[in-house]
């Protein structure tokens, strides 16, 4: 009787870890699902992000002399020099508003 008792709950034991692992790998891989969806939104969000941080980094920026109507390159040693009159703008703005280059930094 004891032996019997011994056999079947030794048998219990055996299906109930099998099922455990069983369990374990389908919660792990319906987690890795929801981490798939969950990546690929990560994903879509991060490349909007830098699309939309790419486009403005790729506006060329130029300082634009509000009297003359002469725009500079950043370093350009008369950007440097000019304080009182220049404004940091977007090249195509200072072209929209009439800027010209620069004859020596070609703007």
């Amino acid at each position: 009787h004891s032996l019997i008792m011994e056999v079947i709950f030794c048998y219990i034991n055996k299906l109930t870890v099998l099922f455990l692992k069983k369990l374990c790998i389908i919660i792990i891989i319906w987690k890795m699902q929801n981490l798939r969806i969950i990546m690929r939104k990560l994903i879509v969000f991060l490349l909007i992000i830098l699309i939309v941080i790419g486009n403005s980094a790729l506006a060329e920026m130029v300082y634009l002399n509000k009297k003359s109507l002469i725009y500079h390159k950043p370093n350009c040693e008369w950007a440097i020099k000019c304080t009182k009159n220049c404004i940091k703008i977007d090249k195509k703005e200072a072209i929209k508003r009439g800027g010209r280059p620069c004859k020596v930094c070609g703007g």
